[in-house]
């Protein structure tokens, strides 16, 4: 039905409208007003040129339409202007695409909302949501800043603090001129003041935090430096450090922690694995990758240490610069320092021990064992090779069971045959020699022929003075002197035979003495003279007290 009226219209009675309802004039009602079935009573309702009002008994305005595209609800307050929206008792709304609704809800600038009981938004594009949130500070004018939560971002005091997100109950609750914050959670955020760029995830989440590129995700979470990661619950972070795992603490600068209770309190450590770690100590530059790797440090002199594998390393106390690399390598290594364990329990329980091999075992000062189950508990000694063992100082174990028996030994071979020596040539025919000039083998001890290719050179002296005394080096000797001469034969050594050819090289007798009680041929003599030039003598000791000449 359509319902049109020219002029002013006064109705004294109830008006029930259904359709379309249109009047000229002005038009008073002193009853009730149904619109399309909405029953409005208790009110007088006004419409002028260009306006509509309804007014209660009293004669107040209670919702009013204008001609200036103005609607106010006075009972609660509910204001347009424009493109703008404000409800709720004091609620303010400017500025263009604007919302304000709460009591006290400020929407000052352009495309901002505020929701809630004294809800801010004060600078452009920006959302404040909960009660409290949002900055009550006038002056607080950045841009893109998002609260949302009771007290969220409520401290926020200048035009600087822009693109902060702000979410949770007191989420940034101090944070006043930091920009470009993302804090999320009960408390996330809540010592931040002017710090920029951190992200907090999560119940009190960076709660403690003051600096400034820090991501903590996780309850609990904290970074006490700049550039930190904190990610599970209560994991921490130092400057420049990563935490991974629930109670992960990566506390030295620069350091890793990941895992469940990883540790690493020292500066450039790396802690990866379930209870790995430097624990309380801040040793530098460690590196442990396993379940309770290096896990027993109990000062900070371990350091520069590097244990990969389940429990590698794991009873280290004080040891440092050890490298432990497989399950249980290294696992009973403690004091000692500069080891290397390398393989399923190899093991290093030594000062510059080095083992390779599943179950090596180098428990030798400096001892090096290489091959599966090879042992070097000598001290400076060297076994390679499956099962061999070098357990006697500086002694050398090579090849399958090879095993030393004395100091200084070196055994080549395997034990399961006749011989421990298979076989020993040189690279090269006439090349390589064993030996120098300078560096000397004392005896040769042979078991059958000496077979040579070639001369046999021995050492040769030239004596100039008048008293020789041979030593054990010297073999032939040039006795030059120009005059008379003697020369003295070392002591007889029991149980070997020892040679020297005497050339009387120039005029003069030589007089050869013998010393320690032995003689020269006869059994009585001590001496034997060759007088003339270019005489010589071949004497041979029989490795008992007595010399003969050949």
């Amino acid at each position: 039905m359509d319902n049109t009226f020219y002029g002013d219209v006064l109705i004294t009675e109830d008006l029930t409208v259904q359709g379309e309802f249109d009047i000229a004039g002005g038009i008073e009602i002193a009853g009730s007003l149904t619109v399309d079935g909405c029953l409005i009573t208790d009110c007088v309702q006004e419409a002028t040129a260009n306006s509509f009002a309804l007014k209660n008994s009293a004669g107040s305005s209670v919702l009013t339409i204008g001609s200036t595209d103005l609607l106010s609800l006075t009972t609660g307050q509910m204001s347009t202007g424009g493109t703008d929206i404000a409800i709720g008792s004091s609620a303010t709304a400017g500025s263009g695409n604007s919302v304000a609704l709460g009591a006290s809800a400020i929407a000052s600038a352009s495309a901002s909302i505020s929701i809630g009981q004294n809800s801010y938004s004060r600078g452009s594009n920006c959302v404040s949501i909960g009660i409290s949130a949002g900055p009550s500070n006038a002056v607080a004018t950045g841009a893109d800043n998002i609260c949302i939560g009771s007290a969220a971002g409520t401290a926020l005091s200048s035009s600087s603090a822009i693109k902060n997100v702000l979410i949770g109950t007191s989420a940034g609750l101090s944070v006043t001129t930091g920009n470009s914050n993302v804090l999320i959670g009960y408390l996330a955020g809540n010592a931040l003041t002017g710090n920029n760029q951190n992200v907090f995830v999560g119940d009190c989440a960076g709660m403690n935090a003051t600096s400034n590129n820090n991501v903590c995700v996780g309850l609990n979470t904290d970074a006490s430096g700049a550039s930190g990661v904190a990610v599970g619950p209560n994991a921490s972070v130092a400057a420049n450090a990563v935490a991974i795992g629930s109670n992960s603490e990566a506390s030295g600068s620069g350091s890793i922690a990941i895992g469940l209770g990883a540790d690493t309190k020292g500066t450039n450590c790396i802690a990866i694995g379930g209870g790995t770690g430097t624990k309380n100590f801040t040793g530098i530059n460690n590196v442990c990758v396993g379940q309770a790797s290096l896990a027993s440090i109990s000062n900070n002199s371990v350091k520069d240490s590097t244990c990969i594998g389940a429990y590698a390393g794991t009873a280290i106390s004080t040891g440092a610069n050890n490298t432990c690399l497989g399950s249980y390598a290294g696992w009973t290594t403690t004091v000692e320092d500069n080891v290397v364990a390398i393989g399923f329990e190899a093991l290093a329980t030594a000062d510059k021990a080095v083992s390779l091999g599943n179950a090596a075992n180098a428990s030798g000062d400096a001892g090096v064992a290489f091959g599966s189950e090879a042992t070097a508990s000598g001290t400076e000694s060297v076994a390679i090779g499956y099962q061999s063992t070098a357990s006697q100082a500086y002694s050398v174990a090579l090849g399958f069971g090879a095993t030393t028996t004395t100091n200084r030994q070196v055994m080549i071979g395997s034990t399961s045959g006749t011989t421990n020596i298979i076989s020993v040539v040189p690279g090269v025919t006439s090349v390589q020699d064993l030996g120098s000039s300078s560096l000397k083998f004392n005896d040769l001890y042979l078991n059958g022929n000496l077979v040579g290719f070639g001369g046999i050179t021995n050492g040769t002296r030239t004596d100039s003075t008048a008293t020789i005394t041979v030593t054990a080096d010297d073999y032939f000797i040039q006795c030059s002197y120009n005059g008379a001469k003697t020369l003295n034969l070392p002591n007889v050594v029991v149980g070997q035979s020892q040679q020297f050819m005497i050339l009387n090289g120039n005029s003069g007798a030589l007089t050869i003495t013998a010393t320690g009680g032995a003689t020269i041929d006869d059994g009585v003599s001590t001496t034997k003279s060759l007088s003339g030039i270019r005489d010589h003598v071949l004497l041979i000791s029989d490795g008992n007290l007595d010399w003969w000449s050949v």
